[in-house]
């Protein structure tokens, strides 16, 4: 609370040649800046909210009587833009906020990918997607989704580095895709993923609609680690005074079912779920009166298994396995207390729960044990896994290429 900014106004400014067009925030603009949005009025602004202008181009005309415009380089042309803030601190002092920023108009699109950060690009992305679902009255029935203009920006880009920046050498089926452009369509497919989980339920729309303007203000690092979750083998060493994390795996159910850990940790910046492989999904307490249940004949057979294991080893007792999971689940607190400090400043709490039953990857499974809520949460988290409305990372990744190849004609 000591460092939020009370009374908040801000306002940008834009040189010649450079508008802003739009504002990207949980909040409205101001009544006086509602054409373009340059301006809005808070009474707090916490450190953890974040907001964004869309700014755009506007051509200037050549004056031929101008003699200096004939001498202009073009190619070494700069805008400016200018953030005005204008808050009280925590002291009741009245503070004034200027920031001056410079963006150089760069003379080629070559040169454009070369400079490109992948990352702040997609959260702008991700964010003028969840203000579209919002601003949607039924995005179930409407021509375009949010998550499709994702997917139609991936291709625009792979086209246009396609046509401006391949070689010659490279043959005209291939994909080629820069060091600055290789995590687009990554993020790309977990942004799908994300902007689903925020519109698949259509009976609870306050829900979608709070997710939506969470993931409107939450700045770029919470973002990113919200669209590609990590996952970290347990027990984790967290040493005391010390910030460094352990060494975190792909989001994939492979390394969740590889048995490399006793368990693990899927860590998002929206939570962390536990996953604990000594124990089966069925009997795990959860606190939702569903222990003991076992609605499945698979878990019949675990069970069997278990007495198995427990007697070709004797020292694998219900008691040693209980008191294992205690231990593992000590460890992924202190994980998540870790995470929490380094994802610091976030919009929202980290809460550490159960990972629901992993589904079935077997044609000839029902998968009765998950839900689809579960199924939904589970696609979100492991991105690289085929989910309930997306293909799996290799098969997008196809898809991609196909499609880029097909706009390039």
């Amino acid at each position: 609370m000591q460092a939020s900014a009370y009374g908040c106004v801000v306002k940008i400014r834009c040189s010649k040649g450079l508008a802003c067009r739009s504002l990207l925030a949980p909040w409205p603009p101001a009544a006086s800046s509602a054409a373009d949005g340059s301006a809005f009025e808070v009474p707090r602004l916490s450190p953890d909210a974040s907001f964004s202008f869309i700014l755009r181009v506007e051509p200037e005309a050549e004056n031929e009587d101008d003699a200096y415009s004939r001498r202009y380089d073009a190619s070494r042309k700069q805008l400016y833009a200018q953030l005005a803030v204008l808050h009280t601190n925590s002291l009741g002092e009245r503070l004034l906020r200027v920031h001056n920023c410079m963006i150089n108009v760069l003379p080629s699109v070559r040169v454009v990918y070369q400079q490109l950060n992948v990352e702040p690009l997609v959260c702008i992305l991700v964010k003028q997607a969840a203000a579209l679902a919002l601003e949607q009255t039924d995005a179930a029935t409407s021509k375009s989704l949010p998550r499709d203009c994702l997917l139609e920006f991936c291709l625009q880009t792979l086209a246009s580095y396609t046509r401006h920046c391949q070689g010659s050498e490279i043959r005209p089926n291939m994909l080629v895709i820069g060091r600055q452009l290789q995590l687009l369509p990554l993020y790309i497919l977990g942004a799908r993923k994300l902007l689903y989980t925020a519109t698949a339920d259509t009976q609870d729309k306050a829900h979608g609609e709070d997710f939506l303007k969470r993931l409107l203000r939450m700045p770029v690092h919470s973002l990113l680690a919200a669209m590609y979750p990590r996952i970290y083998p347990l027990p984790a060493r967290v040493e005391e005074g010390s910030t460094a994390l352990p060494p975190a795996g792909r989001a994939t159910t492979r390394i969740l079912e590889s048995g490399q850990a006793k368990a693990y940790l899927v860590a998002s910046s929206l939570g962390t779920w536990f996953h604990y492989r000594g124990s089966s999904p069925c009997s795990s307490p959860r606190g939702d009166g569903s222990e003991g249940k076992d609605p499945t004949a698979k878990g019949k057979l675990q069970v069997v298994e278990e007495d198995v294991q427990a007697r070709a080893n004797p020292e694998n007792t219900p008691e040693t396995r209980a008191s294992e999971r205690v231990e593992l689940w000590r460890s992924a607190e202190a994980l998540t207390q870790r995470l929490r400090e380094r994802l610091a400043p976030g919009p929202c709490w980290m809460p550490l729960r159960e990972l629901p039953q992993l589904p079935e990857k077997s044609k000839t499974s029902l998968n009765l044990g998950v839900s689809w809520t579960d199924k939904i949460l589970l696609s979100g988290l492991l991105v690289e896994d085929e989910g309930v409305t997306e293909m799996n990372y290799s098969d997008w990744v196809q898809f991609v290429h196909s499609q880029a190849c097909h706009a390039l004609g």
